[in-house]
């Protein structure tokens, strides 16, 4: 059984025999141990490593592509602060809306209620009436 890698130092990408406890990288000489690295793909025989090889090497090259092949509905990744200050618009937006927002991204009310008093305090926000939000 065969298998594709990159190297995690120099993100090189080679074929190693998965028998093998470890391999060396060919470009950079660091030793990777083959439990602790990520195997992209497997392949039964030697045949099939060239196209495997190429389609690895095009996804590490190419890593723009594929943040832009996701789906527009996935909520932002990060952390929860991150995640709320990306719902905010740039006007004014009630409270409540927001809260239903940060609910679309994950993020609990009570959690939510939190951080936008945090963000209040700081002067991250500002509240330009009663109940509306908006950025500073």
């Amino acid at each position: 059984m065969f298998g594709v890698v990159a190297c995690p130092k120099c993100r090189s990408v080679r074929s190693v025999e998965l028998a093998h406890r470890s391999a060396g990288c060919q470009r950079c000489g660091y030793r990777m141990v083959l439990t602790k690295v990520r195997i992209w793909e497997r392949c039964d025989s030697q045949p099939e490593l060239a196209g495997a090889i190429a389609r690895v090497r095009n996804e590490l090259a190419a890593p723009a592509l594929r943040a832009e092949a996701a789906p527009s509905e996935a909520p932002p990744q990060g952390d929860m602060r991150t995640r709320l200050l990306a719902v905010l618009p740039d006007g004014e937006i009630e409270e409540e809306a927001l809260l239903a927002r940060a609910r679309g991204v994950r993020i609990p009310e009570a959690r939510a209620r939190e951080m936008l008093a945090a963000l209040l305090a700081d002067g991250t926000l500002c509240e330009p009436r009663p109940g509306w939000l908006a950025k500073v």
